[in-house]
């Protein structure tokens, strides 16, 4: 998530909020995947491009990898991103 909303804000050169953002994250102890949802996310990668549908977002693979091995829903407002990738999702946009 980290990665997601870091790009999302250079991209847009949101430089107040990308702040923010940094201060926000400064609070949160940072913990790294571990080997097995690495190894997921690229199971997830391979499996979408052998039946000729790859998915093109990286982020979008180890959240859901990471869903997957804490057995946690995704939350996100594009839920078809997640589709593929057997994983549970809800949206929080209505």
């Amino acid at each position: 998530m980290y990665y997601q909303i870091r790009r999302g804000l250079i991209a847009k050169q949101a430089q107040r909020q990308l702040f923010q953002f940094e201060a926000l994250a400064q609070r949160f102890t940072w913990v790294d995947f571990p080997r097995p949802v690495w190894a997921d996310a690229a199971a997830l990668w391979a499996r979408a491009r052998a039946q000729g549908q790859p998915h093109g977002d990286d982020a979008d693979l180890l959240i859901a990898a990471y869903a997957r091995w804490l057995e946690a829903v995704v939350v996100t407002n594009n839920v078809r991103d997640f589709a593929a990738l057997d994983v549970t999702c809800v949206t929080w946009v209505d």
